[in-house]
């Protein structure tokens, strides 16, 4: 599933089969059933496998996949001005207010 990079959302089929693959017994439960719906209604096996992928399928677009853009500044310009500016930044503060910084960083 952490390869599955897809900013929209991704094919039911090919989750039902990770579903099917991993076992439905493994998953704690059937969206939009009762936890224990399971052992009070018959909800066929297809019926669950087809819930439970797109319970992830929604999650996945709800949430987006991590790891798509690690770094904040994906620009690199952006990136590289950012960066100069923080360096010119801690260049110009006074030697006091570095030790100070350190001494809270340290403590």
């Amino acid at each position: 599933m952490r390869q599955l990079l897809y900013s929209k959302m991704p094919p039911i089929e090919m989750l039902e089969d990770y579903v099917k693959a991993i076992g439905l017994e493994n998953f704690g439960y059937v969206p939009g059933y009762r936890k224990d719906a399971k052992f009070r209604v018959y909800i066929s096996d297809s019926r669950a496998v087809n819930r439970i992928a797109w319970g992830i399928a929604i999650n996945r677009q709800r949430e987006g996949v991590s790891g798509q853009r690690k770094n904040a500044f994906y620009n690199p310009t952006r990136g590289k001005l950012v960066y100069e500016v923080r360096d010119r930044i801690m260049d110009a503060l006074p030697p006091e207010i570095m030790k100070g910084l350190k001494r809270e960083l340290e403590g």
